[in-house]
């Protein structure tokens, strides 16, 4: 919003205490041309308004998927791009000390909230196409170093690391991180994918 104040922000989340936070955010960091609001994205009503749409790893937490892709969808004006990512499927292969830390603290991947594993290329493809849009791309992202490096991350805590382990780990995790953006991958453990409505409606066409 600071970089592109000609831009009109609106940011959408589930969470109503974060939606009031990030709104409070913007106010103090006197951020006038972004807003935050409440819903759930199979819910929402934007018609046309956006050139731009980014859901950053949130379909793989909603079951009704193809009515949120919809709702995206229709959010975009003629032309504009929509932006996804998720984890993927199938999954690159993980350290085995992540499956014996999830053993020891009794985790399931299912706590993350996630109703599906996550998405491949033609699964994507087929939504897209469904809700009025067209995929341009995909790539996989999270790589051999950066599953590395987010397998790392889980081991030493995830959310909640013990403060030293995680400063002498951060500059490793960095590296990988680095390095996962320098060498392209041809599987991964996400999906980057972007679509496009098209310029001209069907209705347009047909008139």
């Amino acid at each position: 919003a600071r970089r592109c104040p000609h831009w009109q922000i609106v940011g959408v989340d589930a969470d109503e205490i974060k939606v009031a936070r990030a709104n409070e955010l913007a106010r103090r960091a006197r951020l006038e041309n972004v807003r935050f609001e409440a819903g759930l994205l199979e819910d929402i009503r934007f018609e046309s308004e956006f050139d731009l749409v980014v859901s950053a790893d949130v379909l793989e937490h909603i079951a009704d998927d193809r009515s949120a892709i919809a709702r995206l969808g229709e959010a975009l004006r003629p032309g504009g791009y929509l932006i996804v990512t998720s984890p993927s499927v199938p999954q690159r292969a993980h350290l085995p000390l992540v499956r014996w830390r999830e053993k020891r603290i009794g985790f399931d991947p299912s706590h993350y909230g996630h109703v599906r594993q996550g998405y491949g290329p033609a699964d994507l493809a087929e939504k897209f196409e469904a809700a009025g849009v067209r995929m341009l791309e995909s790539r996989f992202t999270f790589g051999l170093f950066g599953t590395l490096a987010f397998d790392l991350f889980f081991v030493i805590g995830d959310n909640r690391p013990n403060p030293l382990v995680f400063g002498l780990m951060f500059p490793i995790l960095m590296v990988l991180a680095a390095a996962d953006l320098y060498f392209p991958t041809k599987t991964g453990s996400a999906i980057l994918a972007v679509a496009q409505r098209p310029a001209m409606l069907e209705e347009e066409r047909a008139a």
